[in-house]
């Protein structure tokens, strides 16, 4: 089916049953919309209106029985090709299921439902549904197809030889020597060359090298043959352009035919065939490839003796591990199974052979495995030549299969024993028709209330509080299941609502509420976020102290990462970075020259020019400040920005002589707030140069030192936005 919400129509005289049954399918199937109907008058109905996707329908009801009720099913169009699943009390009863199967059903499910076989069943059920979609659409364009050819064959003469001039096959006449007499126009559409350019050249020379003498034996076989003798073959065709290109020659022997006179050839263009061909043969070997790696035992036995003609490795496997026999073609049940075990093998042979495809768990005597296998007959013109089988170890499923049988049996335990609240009430005045015992609880505890079916919202709260409850059920009945958030004011209690409809017969008969108290888990969270707050504020605070103790030895450039730190987080927000990244870069600007706390003072404010000596040393300033950050608890980009801000994209940075992206996006932000921040301020060995004077710079090197989309935005926020350095505070 394709992804759109299943709907299902559950029939039943017994509205406890369809509750119980809406309730399995939900399990299973949570999207899945479940129709119900009480009666068979009423589904037929139903099933008229909506066109459920599957069927479910109880045998036994007065009135109109599921027998009639399947039957009139199947002789409605619309109807006919839903599957149908029989809900019968009887597991055993033969008669019952060949009735069942005589009025047109699929499938059967016994009573007590079993949530495993229920899910297995409607899957399968679902797989045929969209088979038989499916197949009503191949039948009506088939017929479409039909008509369409029958009006063909009823158009004029006139009609067909436009055609013959319009057709994809391009259609050529020879004479005895294979010169080209008549091209179709539709040669230089497939061919790429014109008609008039092919008449009077030899129809061999436009074939491959390598096919071409093959042609001239067939060519020659036809003008040796009968008249209307017709052969077919494929051949490499050489277009107009020089391309290769495979197409299907049908010549025929017209050589005493008045009006043609001469060979007739037809090319038709297979190249996607040949295309097809190869990619089904590729197929073909994955799907070898396939059968012999799947852990899933697979096996063809004779129709006569079934014995083996072919298996897969698995079964190898299985037989070497659990029986040690090297199994051989050939081999029937008598050569494999221990007594006791053969003869059920050769009668599931037999039921495939004799009634067709079928699916069967099994237990193994070798070490008490579960197999789910499919028996299915293969044939070949009618006859059968093998029985496939496909082997599927489900003990695991079958163990699971327990486990959620003892499950069912705790469901009720459960519902009663969990903390979170259950309740029902009815759709129109809300009164209580069922509740757990934690509900109870909850109204005995909180305001001395002794719940009992029936009571009314006014019973359990105040008037207010019971017009908020009326409104949140009449919500859930008019737009169908939701979740909210709820908060007590009266009990000061939190609590997540799940709120759904109850539908039966179509038509609203409760209105479910699942209430998970997160009281403590809201008080928690609200504290954790003040918390987390106070610990931003510390870190901020710690980082502002860092970026101080680092600029005091210098002081000509006392402020400078706290304006570097403003720039570059204003690029970064006008990239659209999100707002982590954005927080990093801000830690990184504010810490970035940390290192020089290592550098000597008098370096650092020295007012001249530095030698290459001071230079080398002040460039150590990067290495320190990355591994005083890396002591801290920060992100790893931020030791890395600190690492990288003097890097450049055509490697000419330091300390690593990094290329273009091998420095972090962050860094080269950093790079350039750092520079137009230096150029624009005042420095030991120079004023300052001024805000347009760092623009040119970083313009000046833009895609060859600095990231060119780093430049536009910064430029544009000096220019186009008045951007301004502030001092700090």
């Amino acid at each position: 089916m394709d992804d759109r919400r299943n709907v299902f129509l559950a029939i039943d005289d017994r509205q406890e049953n369809l509750i119980s049954l809406m309730a399995l399918i939900h399990e299973s199937f949570p999207t899945a919309e479940v129709l119900t109907a009480l009666d068979g008058e009423t589904g037929l109905d139903i099933a008229a209106r909506r066109i459920p996707d599957i069927i479910i329908l109880d045998i036994m009801m007065p009135g109109m029985d599921g027998y009639e009720v399947c039957r009139r099913m199947k002789k409605t169009p619309i109807l006919a090709d839903i599957p149908v699943i029989f809900l019968t009390a009887l597991k055993s009863d033969r008669q019952v299921r060949l009735k069942a199967l005589d009025s047109g059903g699929e499938a059967f499910i016994c009573k007590p439902l079993d949530e495993v076989e229920l899910y297995v069943t409607i899957r399968g059920m679902l797989k045929i549904r969209s088979f038989n979609l499916q197949n009503r659409a191949r039948i009506e364009n088939l017929q479409k197809d039909l008509r369409n050819k029958e009006d063909e064959l009823s158009d004029s003469l006139q009609r067909f030889q436009l055609m013959i001039e319009n057709i994809s096959d391009v259609v050529g006449i020879t004479d005895r020597e294979g010169v080209v007499r008549y091209r179709s126009p539709n040669n230089e559409l497939v061919f790429g060359v014109k008609p008039e350019q092919i008449v009077g050249r030899s129809a061999f020379e436009f074939v491959h090298p390598d096919d071409r003498l093959r042609l001239v034996e067939r060519f020659r076989l036809l003008l040796d043959s009968p008249d209307g003798f017709e052969q077919t073959d494929e051949f490499r065709y050489l277009r107009g352009d020089g391309s290769v290109l495979w197409v299907q020659i049908t010549g025929r022997n017209m050589l005493n035919h008045k009006l043609i006179n001469g060979i007739l050839l037809s090319y038709k263009d297979i190249s996607a065939r040949k295309v097809a061909e190869q990619t089904i043969k590729a197929e073909a070997e994955r799907y070898r490839t396939v059968v012999e790696s799947t852990s899933d035992m697979i096996w063809v036995v004779d129709p006569v003796d079934f014995g083996l003609l072919t298996y897969n490795s698995s079964l190898e496997r299985y037989f070497k591990t659990n029986r040690n026999i090297e199994i051989k073609p050939g081999m029937t049940p008598d050569d494999l199974l221990p007594e006791g075990f053969q003869e059920i093998w050769y009668e599931m042979y037999r039921a495939a052979f004799a009634n067709g495809p079928f699916t069967k768990e099994y237990e193994t005597v070798a070490g008490m495995r579960f197999l789910k296998l499919t028996f299915y007959p293969l044939q070949v013109a009618g006859e059968i030549i093998g029985i496939s089988v496909f082997g599927q170890d489900i003990s695991a499923m079958k163990r699971y299969e327990m486990v959620l049988k003892e499950d069912s049996e705790r469901y009720h335990a459960l519902i009663e024993s969990t903390q979170h609240m259950i309740w029902v009430v009815e759709p129109k005045d809300f009164r209580l028709t069922f509740f757990n015992s934690s509900y109870a609880d909850f109204h005995k505890r909180n305001a001395g209330i002794v719940v009992r079916e029936g009571m009314r919202p006014e019973e359990l709260g105040s008037e207010e509080q019971s017009e908020a409850w009326k409104d949140l059920y009449k919500r859930a009945v008019d737009e169908g299941r939701y979740k909210i958030n709820h908060q007590s004011q009266v009990y000061g209690t939190e609590s997540i609502l799940s709120i759904a409809p109850l539908n039966i017969d179509g038509h609203v008969v409760g209105v479910s509420v699942f209430a998970e108290d997160i009281t403590e888990e809201a008080r928690n969270k609200r504290e954790l976020e003040v918390s987390n707050k106070k610990l931003e504020h510390r870190l901020q605070q710690s980082i502002n102290a860092i970026s101080k103790i680092g600029e005091l030895r210098d002081m000509y450039t006392a402020g400078h990462q706290w304006k570097v730190q403003q720039l570059a987080c204003a690029i970064a927000m006008k990239m659209g970075l999100p707002g982590p990244t954005v927080q990093n870069i801000s830690y990184g600007a504010l810490i970035h020259d940390i290192g020089k706390i290592y550098i000597a003072s008098d370096i650092l404010n020295k007012p001249g020019k530095i030698s290459g000596l001071e230079y080398q040393i002040l460039q150590t300033h990067v290495i320190h400040g990355y591994e005083v950050a890396q002591e801290l608890d920060f992100p790893s980009e931020v030791p890395t920005m600190v690492y990288q801000h003097h890097e450049c994209l055509d490697g000419s940075g330091y300390p690593q002589g990094l290329i273009g992206d091998q420095i972090l996006l962050e860094s080269r932000i950093l790079a350039v707030s750092d520079v137009v921040e230096a150029i624009s301020s005042h420095r030991p060995y120079r004023a300052s140069l001024g805000t347009e004077a760092a623009l040119a710079e970083i313009n000046r090197y833009r895609g060859i030192k600095y990231d060119g989309v780093v430049v536009d935005i910064c430029t544009g926020l000096f220019r186009d936005e008045g951007f301004i350095f502030t001092d700090p505070e």
